[in-house]
Protein backbone atom coordinates (compact mmCIF):
# COMPACT_ATOMS: atom_id res chain seq x y z
CA UNK A 1 0.00 0.00 0.00
CA UNK A 2 0.96 3.60 -0.84
CA UNK A 3 2.75 5.20 2.25
CA UNK A 4 0.75 8.73 1.63
CA UNK A 5 -2.84 6.56 1.47
CA UNK A 6 -1.06 4.90 4.95
CA UNK A 7 -1.02 8.12 6.38
CA UNK A 8 -4.18 9.56 4.90
CA UNK A 9 -6.03 6.66 6.70
CA UNK A 10 -4.37 7.03 9.71
CA UNK A 11 -5.15 10.73 10.50
CA UNK A 12 -8.86 9.91 9.28
CA UNK A 13 -9.30 6.81 11.68
CA UNK A 14 -7.26 9.04 14.28
CA UNK A 15 -9.60 11.68 13.93
CA UNK A 16 -12.40 9.92 14.02
CA UNK A 17 -11.52 8.16 17.34
CA UNK A 18 -10.61 11.41 18.80
CA UNK A 19 -14.01 12.69 18.09
CA UNK A 20 -15.64 9.95 19.32
CA UNK A 21 -13.28 10.51 22.60
CA UNK A 22 -15.22 13.59 23.60
CA UNK A 23 -11.49 15.21 24.39
CA UNK A 24 -11.57 18.50 23.71
CA UNK A 25 -10.33 19.39 19.82
CA UNK A 26 -10.24 15.32 20.04
CA UNK A 27 -10.70 15.21 15.86
CA UNK A 28 -7.75 17.47 15.51
CA UNK A 29 -5.40 15.76 18.28
CA UNK A 30 -6.35 12.26 17.24
CA UNK A 31 -5.49 12.85 13.79
CA UNK A 32 -2.30 14.38 14.70
CA UNK A 33 -1.33 12.22 17.10
CA UNK A 34 -1.79 9.27 15.11
CA UNK A 35 -1.02 10.26 11.82
CA UNK A 36 2.53 11.28 13.72
CA UNK A 37 2.86 7.56 15.15
CA UNK A 38 2.73 6.10 11.95
CA UNK A 39 4.12 8.39 9.61
CA UNK A 40 7.59 8.09 11.72
CA UNK A 41 7.12 4.04 11.98
CA UNK A 42 7.12 4.10 8.06
CA UNK A 43 9.82 6.39 7.59
CA UNK A 44 11.99 5.70 10.44
CA UNK A 45 15.49 4.46 9.48
CA UNK A 46 14.91 5.65 6.09
CA UNK A 47 17.43 8.77 6.81
CA UNK A 48 19.27 8.29 10.04
CA UNK A 49 20.86 11.68 10.09
CA UNK A 50 17.06 13.63 10.12
CA UNK A 51 14.28 10.83 11.41
CA UNK A 52 14.59 11.42 15.19
CA UNK A 53 14.65 14.88 14.50
CA UNK A 54 11.63 15.39 12.04
CA UNK A 55 10.02 12.78 14.71
CA UNK A 56 10.60 15.26 17.07
CA UNK A 57 9.92 18.40 15.71
CA UNK A 58 6.46 17.26 14.21
CA UNK A 59 5.52 16.44 17.92
CA UNK A 60 6.45 19.73 18.94
CA UNK A 61 4.63 21.10 16.16
CA UNK A 62 1.57 18.70 17.48
CA UNK A 63 2.21 20.44 21.14
CA UNK A 64 1.79 24.09 20.05
CA UNK A 65 -1.31 23.73 17.68
CA UNK A 66 -3.25 21.60 20.60
CA UNK A 67 -2.58 23.74 23.32
CA UNK A 68 -3.03 27.20 21.23
CA UNK A 69 -6.39 25.98 19.94
CA UNK A 70 -9.29 27.87 21.37
CA UNK A 71 -13.25 27.16 20.20
CA UNK A 72 -14.68 29.65 21.92
CA UNK A 73 -14.56 32.52 19.03
CA UNK A 74 -16.13 30.03 16.55
CA UNK A 75 -19.65 31.28 16.92
CA UNK A 76 -18.24 35.05 15.82
CA UNK A 77 -17.22 33.88 12.97
CA UNK A 78 -20.63 34.34 10.91
CA UNK A 79 -20.00 38.21 12.21
CA UNK A 80 -16.20 39.03 10.57
CA UNK A 81 -17.18 36.19 7.46
CA UNK A 82 -17.98 39.56 5.21
CA UNK A 83 -14.59 41.52 6.36
CA UNK A 84 -12.58 38.43 5.59
CA UNK A 85 -14.04 38.12 2.58
CA UNK A 86 -13.21 41.47 1.39
CA UNK A 87 -9.78 41.32 2.90
CA UNK A 88 -9.39 38.55 0.37
CA UNK A 89 -10.54 39.72 -2.80
CA UNK A 90 -8.53 43.09 -2.48
CA UNK A 91 -5.43 41.12 -1.59
CA UNK A 92 -6.39 39.28 -4.97
CA UNK A 93 -6.57 42.36 -7.27
CA UNK A 94 -3.85 43.97 -5.51
CA UNK A 95 -1.73 41.08 -6.27
CA UNK A 96 -3.30 40.44 -9.79
CA UNK A 97 -2.36 44.12 -9.92
CA UNK A 98 0.83 44.30 -8.87
CA UNK A 99 1.96 41.11 -10.81
CA UNK A 100 0.25 43.22 -14.23
CA UNK A 101 2.51 46.07 -13.31
CA UNK A 102 5.95 43.75 -12.44
CA UNK A 103 5.30 42.28 -15.73
CA UNK A 104 5.07 45.54 -17.81
CA UNK A 105 8.02 47.30 -16.08
CA UNK A 106 10.28 43.57 -16.03
CA UNK A 107 9.43 42.83 -19.38
CA UNK A 108 8.74 39.12 -17.94
CA UNK A 109 5.68 36.74 -17.98
CA UNK A 110 2.69 37.78 -16.39
CA UNK A 111 2.26 34.02 -14.64
CA UNK A 112 6.41 34.76 -13.51
CA UNK A 113 5.18 37.61 -11.46
CA UNK A 114 2.08 36.81 -10.34
CA UNK A 115 3.94 33.42 -8.82
CA UNK A 116 6.38 36.50 -7.53
CA UNK A 117 3.91 38.62 -6.08
CA UNK A 118 1.56 36.45 -3.79
CA UNK A 119 2.08 36.48 -0.37
CA UNK A 120 5.27 34.34 0.69
CA UNK A 121 6.03 34.50 -2.81
CA UNK A 122 9.04 36.43 -2.90
CA UNK A 123 10.35 34.49 0.39
CA UNK A 124 11.16 31.21 -0.83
Amino acid sequence: MNPNYMVLFAVLGGSATGHKSGFPAGALVGGLLVGLVVKSVIHMGLDPKIGWLSWVLQALVTYVLVRGSDFSSIAEIPRYLPAAIAYSLSLLIFTLGLAWVFSRLCKMDFLTSLFATTPGGLHG
